[in-house]
């Protein structure tokens, strides 16, 4: 009862991971999209028993959040509202009234 081949739906599941990134304020989701990529692709070279198939589903996740998260936060960080502050706070230090 195979309607779809295994590669197809890790493609899917993958592509529907990386469009739920777009509505989930974390940034996480995207990495397991990318482990879903990575299984697809393997299956286009490789026949693997599910077992296998999470195996590198989990490892392809792992692997792409070690190594991609830090240099993609730098890329899709915006500005930080602690730099307009500052040209507004007074120096360090000193006595000011709030009212």
């Amino acid at each position: 009862m195979d309607f779809l081949p295994p590669w197809l739906i890790w493609f899917l599941i993958g592509i529907g991971l990386a469009l739920l990134e777009l509505l989930l304020p974390v940034f996480v989701v995207i990495f397991f999209g990318i482990g879903a990529l990575i299984t697809s692709g393997v299956l286009l070279l490789a026949n693997l028993s599910v077992p296998q198939q999470v195996l590198v589903f989990l490892a392809g996740s792992i692997l792409s959040l070690i190594t991609l998260r830090r240099f993609m936060i730098k890329i899709f960080q915006g500005a930080s509202a602690d730099a307009a502050d500052e040209l507004d706070a007074p120096p360090a230090g000193v006595r000011v009234k709030v009212v």
